[in-house]
């Protein structure tokens, strides 16, 4: 006697064992974060900024205009004051509003005539020049560094796959 696993109707809603005809879809992404304490003195940790480890369990806002503070360890999941716990995620689908994502990206969000854009469906996004910000075009400069921080997936979602920091020279 062959044994079926049991699923759920999609047309009636109710649970029966699975047929050899049916089909299953499985769709899993890995989700990496992290419970870390903001190391800023004055700065706010926004969410959507990449931070790094600056000593145990304690992160401040990335830049890519510093080696000590390329090594990414993901972007903040939430807003955090100096001092905060905050969660930050190193891979997975990172979802926030537009405005979040704007502001990420350095888009002056108090400008008169602001409209949320966020991030750009299919664009890779890189640590930017300047504490705690992203761009969608790598550093070029020497003394640079070029850190992948993952692909938008919507205006709203980047897949978030961090990678190891390649210092320009």
């Amino acid at each position: 006697m062959e044994v079926y696993p049991l699923v759920m109707d999609k047309t009636t809603g109710q649970v029966r064992e699975m047929q050899p005809s049916d089909t299953l879809a499985v769709y899993s992404k890995e989700v990496d974060f992290r419970n870390m304490t903001s190391d800023e003195t004055i700065n706010v940790i926004k969410k959507c900024m990449p931070v790094y480890v600056s000593s145990a369990d304690k992160v401040k806002l990335g830049n890519a205009t510093a080696p000590v503070s390329s090594k990414i360890r993901g972007l903040a999941m939430k807003s955090a004051n100096p001092g905060v716990v905050i969660p930050v995620q190193g891979s997975g689908a990172l979802s926030a509003t537009k405005q979040e994502w704007d502001e990420a990206l350095g888009v002056d969000i108090n400008a008169v005539g602001y409209s949320p854009i966020g991030l750009t469906p299919g664009v890779d996004y890189f640590l930017g020049l300047g504490e705690g910000r992203i761009s969608a075009t790598p550093p070029a400069s020497a003394g640079q560094t070029i850190v992948y921080l993952g692909t938008a997936d919507s205006p709203e979602t980047m897949d978030v796959d961090i990678d190891r920091a390649i210092a320009l020279s």
